[in-house]
């Protein structure tokens, strides 16, 4: 029998959760909950992607709310900043017998709620490899890799998802965020989260998906990368692409899709990322998902190191596929994935580009 789950609060990467909540596996989607004084209960969840209407409305959150649900997904949103707001609904959750999942991101940032929740079990490798080398894995690969957040990185994997187990494949899958765990994914492994070597993790990562193939008989298999694939500048590292380079030099990929934001591109852009995929990654990218994000500097914000943060703006997805339209990338397969058709037709074409049927592609 399946759980009811809710999900707090909603934002862009949660809205990918109810896009395709017909593939969760053991959970029924109830309520997508938002703090009441943003006034959106009652929209739909594409007021917060911009993407093509999707039929679930948001719910201002009420804790009587919590009484039709078995299980509540909460994740950290920095437009929620207050440390109270978090406790007081996991407060009311705990009270009404309603099991919390806390993101990792919300578990970074408020420890002190969450430390009583088991932590992921450690994959048991040996410390340092024997073997010196790496496995090759012998079935497709999908890596799905990201300029950083809210570029709608869960969106394309749950995709590719629905795509490939619809054709009746079996398909196994890494996602980039903890939500995917609800849809059947397995979790990173959490020797790649960990400070660490990142020569050990590349290696050791090698052997694990190696194993994974093996003893689960996969078909197909489609990794999501965490974190973005390079820095900003150098006061907005973004991990330095180091986990993403990590993933991708253990485990070649067949086809690299990567998700950008918004903005006036031309050809050469896609050019410079396709070889920085080629010799960098390992794979040249031909694919890129057009989030429905903007992202610049926000100057008013700098604080006194120098770091000035991103400011991200939300746009739809008509006015992406406009923008799209007027782009000469010729070679590159663009697309954008909260559009149905759009995304439906950039999944055909990574299927032609693993059979080898691909006349788009350089």
């Amino acid at each position: 029998m399946s759980e009811r789950l809710s999900l707090f609060p909603m934002n862009r990467d949660l809205c990918a959760v109810a896009r395709y909540a017909t593939l969760l596996q053991g959970y029924d989607l109830t309520h997508l909950l938002m703090p009441k004084y943003l006034r959106m209960g009652g929209e739909d969840v594409s007021r917060l992607d911009g993407g093509t209407h999707v039929g679930l409305q948001l719910t201002d959150y009420n804790k009587d709310r919590l009484m039709e649900c078995d299980v509540l997904y909460m994740d950290y949103d920095e437009t929620i900043a207050s440390e109270n707001f978090y406790k007081e609904i996991f407060i009311h959750a705990r009270e009404m017998g309603v099991e919390v999942i806390p993101s990792n991101a919300l578990k970074k940032k408020f420890n002190d709620i969450f430390d009583d929740l088991f932590a992921t079990a450690e994959v048991p490798f040996e410390i340092t490899p024997a073997d010196d080398f790496l496995y090759d894995i012998n079935i497709p690969v999908i890596t799905v890799l990201s300029h950083g957040p809210c570029t709608d990185q869960l969106a394309v994997e749950l995709a590719l998802r629905q795509h490939f187990v619809d054709a009746g494949y079996n398909v196994g899958q890494i996602g980039s965020h903890d939500a995917s765990k609800m849809f059947g994914f397995l979790s990173m492994p959490e020797f790649m989260l960990a400070s660490g070597d990142t020569y050990e993790k590349t290696v050791r990562f090698n052997r694990y998906i190696k194993d994974l193939v093996s003893n689960e008989q996969f078909e197909i298999l489609v990794l999501g990368a965490p974190g973005a694939i390079v820095k900003y500048n150098n006061r907005l590292l973004q991990g330095l692409g180091v986990l993403p380079s990590a993933i991708c030099n253990a485990v070649r990929s067949d086809v690299s899709i990567v998700c950008t934001y918004c903005g006036d591109y031309k050809n050469e852009y896609f050019s410079e990322i396709s070889q920085f995929g080629e010799f960098r990654l390992g794979s040249p990218i031909y694919f890129y998902n057009v989030a429905n994000t903007t992202a610049a500097p926000d100057i008013s914000k700098e604080n006194n190191t120098g770091v000035i943060p991103l400011t991200y703006t939300n746009v739809d997805s008509r006015f992406v596929l406009s923008i799209l339209r007027n782009v000469k990338s010729d070679g590159y397969h663009l697309f954008n994935a909260l559009d149905n058709d759009s995304v439906k037709e950039a999944c055909i074409a990574v299927q032609n580009a693993l059979s080898g049927n691909t006349p788009f592609m350089r």
